[in-house]
């Protein structure tokens, strides 16, 4: 609805969920049924916009949490050749990162918190907990105990759509910032603006620890087994991050360690 009160003539809305509906609704309480066509499915499988679409924008706010969460980037990277001027895009670079944590206070309430509720065990809720990332909004900057590592980086004009919505055994190296004992991995993600457009201004944020919170927070994986760290040291691992072939809208993060182990999560 904005697109089309800010002029455009023809505006053609995608979205998998029931949403669509409602946004539907809401274009003929607001006059706009006539310049609007709802589409309800995933981009890639909507026959109808195979063949002799043009357009002369894209817009879509794709960036999940950990960046690749809900699947979207595929879908924008695959409509982009429906544009007639491709020429610049926003934002420009995206950038995946991870880095080390300590917190004892966030393990024990969260990791930890499933050994005593009250003096009762529900160890079945601390291994979900620990399998299953969480999205913190209340990180703080001193628990940052570790050097950032970039996963991936992706460049909006000539990112692939099928291999930049995956990360496929990536070393990881995170550099111990002080003494510490890590308790979980924190991914978050960058993104650069790049001086698209006349102004040639570059505009830039993250949604890292260390920066201003946004709502796309900060996704915690939670180590089974803290790791103690000496200033200086190096952690060495690798990392995985796909979608499952059950569900493509969620994520399957694995960090597979130098001992030979592994550390699986599931983002649903």
């Amino acid at each position: 609805m904005f697109a089309a009160r800010a002029g455009a003539a023809k505006v053609l809305a995608v979205d998998c969920a029931e949403v669509i509906a409602r946004a539907k609704e809401a274009a003929a309480e607001n006059g706009l049924e006539n310049r609007i066509s709802f589409y309800r499915g995933k981009l890639e499988q909507l026959d109808e916009l195979k063949v002799g679409v043009k357009v002369d924008a894209i817009v879509s706010e794709w960036m999940g949490y950990c960046l690749l969460y809900e699947g979207m980037l595929e879908s924008v990277l695959y409509a982009r050749p429906l544009s007639q001027t491709w020429r610049c895009s926003l934002p420009r670079i995206c950038n995946l990162l991870l880095c080390g944590i300590d917190s004892e206070e966030l393990y024990q309430r969260n990791a930890l918190y499933f050994d005593n509720v009250y003096g009762v065990r529900v160890s079945f809720l601390k291994e979900r907990c620990l399998s299953e990332p969480h999205v913190a909004y209340d990180l703080q900057s001193d628990w940052v105990a570790t050097s950032s590592a970039l996963v991936c980086s992706i460049d909006m004009l000539t990112a692939s759509a099928y291999t930049s919505a995956k990360v496929e055994s990536v070393p990881v190296q995170l550099t111990a910032l002080r003494d510490c004992k890590l308790h979980a991995i924190v991914g978050y993600f960058d993104v650069d603006f790049l001086g698209n457009g006349d102004a040639g201004v570059n505009v830039s944020f993250s949604t890292g620890p260390l920066s201003q919170v946004t709502h796309w927070g900060q996704t915690v994986f939670y180590l089974r087994s803290p790791i103690s760290l000496s200033s200086g040291q190096v952690l060495e691992f690798y990392v995985s991050i796909l979608p499952p072939h059950d569900s493509p809208r969620s994520l399957l993060v694995e960090f597979d360690w130098s001992n030979g182990t592994r550390s699986e999560f599931r983002m649903d």
